[in-house]
């Protein structure tokens, strides 16, 4: 459950330089499951989210990410459940 991004200046730059050139602000991924359903790079300007908690039976907590012209903001939610097995 670890989300694995360089912190590497390289990949810093290249970050910043995929944004540059395709007219973005902020590159928001998912795919990987941070235990507190997001994780932020370099000032927020590359994100992870994971909108399913308890993936793979782990106790990881499900997020959601507000995106508009000027905000990038975190929801993250701990979601409790029980299985019922019919």
């Amino acid at each position: 459950f670890s989300t694995y991004i360089p912190k590497t200046q390289s990949f810093r730059n290249a970050v910043y330089e995929f944004l540059e050139a395709n007219g973005l602000q902020n590159v928001v991924r998912a795919h990987v499951a941070p235990m507190n359903g997001t994780e932020h790079f370099f000032l927020k300007k590359c994100s992870t989210v994971f909108s399913c908690s308890h993936y793979l039976g782990e106790n990881n907590t499900c997020a959601v990410v507000f995106v508009d012209s000027s905000t990038l903001l975190s929801l993250r939610k701990s979601c409790s459940f029980s299985l019922k097995f019919l």
